[in-house]
């Protein structure tokens, strides 16, 4: 939003580890399911990166800080 008061708002009901959780699962999901979606076939289990900007960027840095396999952040 273009609104700093709404993006604001909306920051502040961010549960923050509920977020980290999220990402992490979806790190979890790219290595169950590696084998079975073709769009993925070129994709190497463990091999993650995560990025950010801001919020995300500081979601990103504590995900690295928590993830020892990611390869980028």
């Amino acid at each position: 939003t273009a609104n700093a008061e709404v993006a604001n708002a909306l920051m502040e009901r961010v549960n923050e580890q509920q977020a980290l959780q999220d990402i992490n699962a979806s790190f979890e999901f790219l290595n169950a399911n590696l084998t079975e979606d073709s769009l993925l076939e070129r994709t190497t289990r463990n091999a993650h990166a995560v990025i950010g900007f801001g919020m995300g960027g500081s979601l990103a840095i504590k995900t690295a800080a928590h993830r020892r396999r990611l390869q980028a952040a």
